[in-house]
């Protein structure tokens, strides 16, 4: 029997004890972005994929291609915005988490946003690494 690896091809083995999310942000606003990505890196138990999609167009052909655990969905995005952009979403991820964020908390209710689907909504700014890990 032979020890050599390179003989089954292309197949990594993890020995991690982390669990790996995949997590699609749909954000327009890159300082929010730069904001998200740190505090996902504080998060420890789990190893975290992020994909950044600018526009809601951009998130459905991310949709298209790959299976996210969690969509956090900025509710003002240049292409959609509002309830309106929920409802789209939440038709197009199925059963995927949906968190709504938004930058202004009287903006809209956050029982409008759940009522259209989301699973989560929060004020921007509200937002912490425990909060993320939290939903995950």
């Amino acid at each position: 029997m032979s020890n050599n690896y390179e003989d089954v091809g292309h197949f990594n083995i993890s020995f991690s004890t982390n669990f790996t999310k995949k997590i699609l942000l749909v954000e327009d606003n890159p300082g929010d972005v730069i904001l998200f990505k740190d505090l996902v890196s504080q998060i420890k138990n789990y190893d975290i994929l992020v994909t950044h999609a600018e526009t809601m167009y951009c998130a459905y052909n991310c949709i298209k291609e790959e299976d996210f655990d969690i969509i956090f969905l900025d509710l003002n995005l240049p292409d959609d915005y509002g309830v309106s952009s929920v409802r789209t979403m939440k038709k197009k991820c199925g059963a995927t988490k949906l968190v709504v964020l938004t930058g202004l908390a009287g903006n809209i209710t956050f029982e409008e946003v759940k009522k259209a689907g989301a699973n989560y909504a929060f004020v921007k700014s509200q937002l912490n690494s425990q909060i993320i890990e939290n939903i995950i």
